[in-house]
């Protein structure tokens, strides 16, 4: 399965690009939620952006609880191209608990997108996955993000983790690492499984994104 959620501010990229990308083969296998605007401006780290990225880890732990290996995807994200069984065949051939996006470097180290995962589960990873929460919670981390890289940095946990290939794309893999503005330029790999709109600020920053990538990739096609 493939969990998504959506508030009203990012309803947009649910109905125009998630649901409308998702591979014919997969809509079944997507399930969606609701949750309740906490960030007025469903901007990264503005006022109630962490009381919905809370929301989200409780997700992520139900999800954990059903026990069947599901994929966590934010819904600011486009498919070219089916994602369940490569990643699933990546995770059972590398022997991994969890397998995500690449979301660029930070202390040195390469990073894991808690916006784009597949997961295992187990009560080891239930463990991890509420100490990303009480992390959270607590203000020993800024957010889900940093708290779940500082925890699988850590080796705290006996979690084995990978990261998935530059098909499943952000921008940062073309910007330095640093946050996209629609004057920036975007170069794009020949193939691409999804395309996360994170790295830049702002839903229409972010919609713009994903139109230039999808541009981009439709030129690539011709």
């Amino acid at each position: 399965m493939i969990y998504t959620f959506y508030t009203d501010s990012h309803k947009v990229f649910l109905d125009d690009w998630f649901l409308k990308t998702v591979d014919e083969t997969e809509k079944d296998l997507v399930h969606v939620e609701k949750f309740d605007q906490e960030c007025h401006s469903g901007s990264f780290m503005a006022e109630g952006w962490n009381k919905t990225m809370l929301k989200k880890v409780d997700y992520i732990i139900d999800c954990i609880s059903d026990g069947n290996v599901f994929i966590h995807a934010d819904c600011d994200i486009q498919f070219f191209d089916t994602v369940i069984d490569d990643m699933q065949d990546t995770l059972e051939k590398q022997n991994l608990d969890i397998i995500g996006q690449h979301d660029g470097q930070l202390w040195g180290i390469d990073t894991m997108c808690a916006g784009f995962f597949m997961a295992k589960p187990s009560d080891e990873l239930m463990s991890l996955f509420k100490e990303v929460r009480n992390l959270v919670v607590t203000g020993q981390a800024g957010n889900d993000q940093l708290a779940l890289n500082a925890l699988l940095a850590r080796g705290n946990f006996n979690i084995k983790s990978g990261l998935l290939d530059e098909s499943y794309y952000s921008v940062w893999r073309c910007n330095g690492v640093k946050e996209w503005k629609p004057e920036n330029p975007v170069e794009i790999p020949n193939k691409l499984r999804i395309h996360h709109s994170n790295y830049t600020a702002g839903i229409p920053n972010k919609l713009k994104l994903m139109e230039v990538v999808r541009e981009k990739y439709n030129v690539t096609e011709e």
